[in-house]
């Protein structure tokens, strides 16, 4: 019937959002992150670099102008800064700039 129809993509519609959310956590996002050092040639990331590749996933307009953008960057600080204090990474500039940079 159409009433269990409907049922059906409201479930589907709700298991759906429940995936997005856990793939926005802050776990999740920890975890993408240190993959990054992983993928990385000299073991340094950016904040920058991070941010295209973590929070700007492909059905997102994201711009770095916007304040959602910068609060998704903040997020992202937040976790480098944990991985910092915890000493698993560590804080570092780049050569070239004073853009702030980690390393494994």
């Amino acid at each position: 019937s159409s009433e269990e129809e409907n049922e059906k993509v409201e479930r589907r519609h709700d298991k759906k959002k429940v995936h997005e959310r856990k793939e926005k956590s802050l776990g999740v996002l920890s975890q993408r992150f240190i993959q990054l050092f992983a993928k990385s040639e000299d073991g340094v990331v950016t904040l920058d670099g991070a941010a295209k590749e973590l929070l700007c996933g492909p059905d997102e307009n994201l711009t770095s102008g916007t304040s959602r953008y910068r609060s998704k960057v903040r997020r992202l600080y937040d976790v480098a800064n944990i991985l910092n204090s915890l000493r698993l990474i560590k804080k570092t500039h780049l050569q070239d700039s004073r853009k702030p940079a980690w390393k494994w």
